[in-house]
């Protein structure tokens, strides 16, 4: 009783506990803030791509019509029409592609940045949760 040596050992386990506990808290923190800061950088890196994609595609769109074009006027061959038409093809893929990922970046930030996620009742299957605020 005159030196309460077991107080004060429990005393530093805790304090010890807390600073664990406070040391933990600040690890999480900076992850997030590691991966919201990924996130919207990758953010910004798929809106450039996904402008690039759109200009090639129209890009492959004028080169169609002009190949059509030419191939009326008797100029082109119907192989190379078939050409254009698969690298346009090729690049709508890529745009979709590209637009899907956007999403799922965005549906990751939402996440990492703690966006609610709010039921609409009598929603349909695809349209039961709204992120945000509801029109």
């Amino acid at each position: 009783p005159f030196y309460r040596d077991e107080a004060k050992g429990l005393i530093r386990q805790r304090q010890a506990e807390w600073a664990q506990a406070q040391a933990n808290t600040q690890l999480l923190k900076q992850q997030a803030l590691t991966e919201i800061n990924a996130a919207l950088k990758d953010q910004i890196n798929l809106q450039e791509e996904i402008k690039k994609a759109k200009e090639a595609a129209d890009y492959y769109q004028q080169l169609l019509i002009n190949e059509r074009k030419k191939l009326m006027a008797g100029y082109s061959t119907i192989f190379i029409l078939l050409n254009f038409e698969a690298s346009l093809t090729d690049s709508i893929i890529a745009y979709i592609r590209l637009q899907n990922v956007l999403a799922k970046n965005i549906a990751r930030i939402r996440f990492l940045t703690g966006t609610l996620v709010q039921f609409l009742p009598g929603g349909g299957c695809c349209r039961s949760f709204v992120i945000g605020n509801p029109v």
